[in-house]
């Protein structure tokens, strides 16, 4: 995975990832689709993270993935939904390719504060079925062709 403007393409960075249906994410602060994520009681638990925006501290407590086939060739749409411990939803969609595993993409998701480091495991065990289960979709209509 590349950061936004990088050469090395796709990306799940801040400026790639989307609120279903929305625009581009611009601030990055404003990684969800909720307004209260930027009340201050969020803000104090969360701490800078190597990317220099926040690190997520609060707890996944339920998670669903799809990958699907982007329009352009060779890539893949990534859409996540994730629900904290405090009721509060993350939507996000990004694209990635083909050569992207589910590790990158995890530690990306970790990096810019999306979900907390003691969920990466989770993440990447997710992030992988829901690859899987699109490759087999797509190899099964390859078949019926």
């Amino acid at each position: 995975l590349g950061v936004a403007g990088d050469h090395r393409g796709s990306s799940l960075s801040p400026s790639r990832l989307r609120p279903f249906g929305g625009d581009p994410l611009t601030n990055g602060l404003q990684h969800g689709v909720s307004a209260s994520l930027m009340e201050p009681k969020h803000e104090a638990r969360k701490k800078p993270s190597r990317a220099g925006e926040f690190e997520e501290t609060r707890e996944l407590v339920e998670l669903s993935a799809e990958v699907r086939p982007a329009e352009q060739s060779g890539a893949y749409v990534l859409a996540m939904m994730l629900k904290f411990e405090d009721r509060m939803n993350r939507e996000l969609t990004g694209q990635f390719t083909d050569d992207e595993s589910p590790e990158a993409l995890s530690d990306e998701l970790v990096e810019y504060g999306f979900v907390r480091p003691r969920d990466h495991h989770r993440l990447v065990d997710l992030i992988g079925q829901a690859m899987a289960l699109c490759r087999q979709s797509q190899a099964t209509v390859d078949e019926i062709s």
